[in-house]
């Protein structure tokens, strides 16, 4: 059984440099992602990215499973064709559902959650003149950033005044500011991490391949906790030399910095085949 690969042009991963197998190059992941389609004689096709899109010009007709990467809304191109699985996307990726499973390993687990209209009544309770937010799903419509208490209040009053009023209705994390000292994404596949990589030292980004032996242990303890999904991505955060989740992200649309594309394409191809056959 074939599994059929849909991927964004232009998605976030373009411009970032990509290794396939034990090799460094200068390709960016998608590039990578289709020669090792082409290598290994993977189906797949490339739609352009377009604001708002809920459906194609001329779609694909596609009678075998599907894998679906590029953006948060290309994926509802899932929905319109019914591709299967499509994504590994949901409330269970939701900082407030990844906080409470994992408690004191979260990085954020003196989060409070509420609407974006309801901030600026609770920064009191946040220390500090910053503050850290972020959208609680993983929808991009908030990504983290530290502000402080003026500015966000001055965001909000001009979200009241402008289009994008659906924002203020949507639920936010916000939480006092960490100094993180190394951090890393993981890919999980089938409760295994099949690669991963270092993508930031302090405040600076730093691409490298691979990830420590005690932050794959620390990995492999939190899929234990928490495993909501069979594909997704965990992020884990060095902090006074302790490591903490900082987020689980959709695999769908992350950035796999110079995580393993064959490990990643080969692994979830895998899985996808032998589910079909249970």
């Amino acid at each position: 059984m074939n599994v059929t690969w849909v991927l964004e042009s232009d998605n976030a991963g373009r411009d970032t440099p990509a290794i396939l197998g034990q090799v460094s190059n200068q390709q960016s992941v998608i590039d990578t992602i289709i020669q090792y389609m082409d290598n290994h004689n993977i189906p797949y096709y490339i739609i352009d990215r377009k604001p708002f899109m809920t459906e194609l010009d001329n779609p694909p007709v596609i009678t075998t499973p599907v894998v679906f990467y590029g953006s948060i809304t290309g994926q509802r191109l899932c929905d319109t064709y019914n591709w299967i699985p499509g994504v590994w996307d949901g409330i269970e990726l939701s900082e407030s559902k990844v906080g409470s499973r994992l408690g004191n390993y979260y990085l954020n687990n003196d989060r409070i959650i509420c609407k974006t209209s309801e901030i600026p009544g609770v920064l009191s309770r946040i220390h500090g003149s910053e503050f850290f937010i972020k959208s609680d799903l993983d929808d991009k419509k908030l990504t983290g950033l530290v502000t402080t208490c003026t500015k966000f209040s001055d965001y909000v009053d001009g979200l009241r005044m402008s289009e994008a009023k659906e924002i203020l209705d949507s639920n936010m994390l916000i939480s006092t500011v960490k100094h993180i000292d190394y951090e890393y994404r993981l890919l999980i596949v089938d409760k295994k991490v099949v690669t991963g990589s270092e993508y930031k030292v302090g405040h600076q980004i730093k691409y490298s391949e691979g990830c420590p032996d005690s932050v794959l242990e620390f990995a492999n303890k939190m899929i234990r906790i928490y495993n909501p999904y069979d594909v997704y991505i965990m992020d884990i955060g060095i902090v006074n030399n302790e490591p903490l989740v900082i987020e689980y992200n959709s695999f769908n649309s992350a950035g796999l910095y110079k995580c393993y594309i064959n490990k990643a394409i080969s692994s979830i191809t895998d899985l996808i085949v032998r589910n079909d056959k249970e």
